[in-house]
């Protein structure tokens, strides 16, 4: 039992929370998006339904 396994074991860890923080961010990232893109395109679909009536009845 040398100290030099050590930093094998601690690398090989390391890696694999790596690749579990990558996969989280990849699985949120996308939901994060789709949440804003969801709220601002509703937003806009307001926006427009307020113009366009507001158009229709100033005529």
């Amino acid at each position: 039992m040398g100290f030099g396994n050590r930093g094998i074991v601690a690398d090989k860890w390391s890696g694999r929370l790596l690749w579990v923080c990558a996969i989280g961010s990849a699985i949120g990232i996308p939901s994060i998006f789709s949440d804003f893109f969801l709220r601002f395109f509703s937003l806009v679909k307001q926006w427009l339904f307020l113009a366009c009536t507001g158009l229709a009845e100033s005529q």
